[in-house]
């Protein structure tokens, strides 16, 4: 995992937070679908988040950070479904695309808290220092400390 990938989750989730958007990628304060990259865009589904996040930091949707972001997301949100390996990529894109109206705006939050924490698990495990361990301890405290 990269630390692109955390901060991308990091910011996607402060869009979601924003409120409940079934049915597009992102919904002005009308409700009126528009795209994830305008300005008015206000409310944002999982997918429509990460892609704005990914903008606003000029990554590429094809970058590793937006690869692994992607795939935590998949792996949180698809955890209850049982496959022998990592999920395809029509897996992922189609767990992510545009939240249901049945799928609510707490659980939408749930995904990016367990993917935010599965990252940081992923980077502790990687770290190959004490200061990268240390530094990565600290932000997983600020973050649990937050949710």
């Amino acid at each position: 995992m990269t630390r692109d990938s955390l901060d991308l989750l990091v910011n996607a989730r402060t869009y979601v937070s924003h409120g409940p958007c079934a049915g597009a990628r992102a919904r002005d304060a009308h409700g009126k679908p528009v795209s994830c990259f305008s300005l008015e865009a206000v409310y944002f589904c999982a997918q429509g988040a990460l892609d704005r996040a990914a903008y606003d930091a000029s990554l590429a949707v094809d970058s590793t950070g937006y690869r692994e972001a992607q795939f935590a997301l998949a792996q949180v949100r698809l955890a209850s479904a049982i496959w022998m390996d990592a999920p395809t990529d029509e897996q992922m894109a189609t767990s992510l695309v545009i939240d249901s109206a049945a799928t609510t705006h707490d659980e939408v939050m749930d995904w990016f808290n367990r993917a935010i924490t599965w990252t940081l698990d992923a980077l502790a495990r990687d770290a190959s220092d004490r200061e990268a361990d240390s530094r990565i301890a600290r932000e997983r405290e600020q973050w649990e400390d937050v949710t």
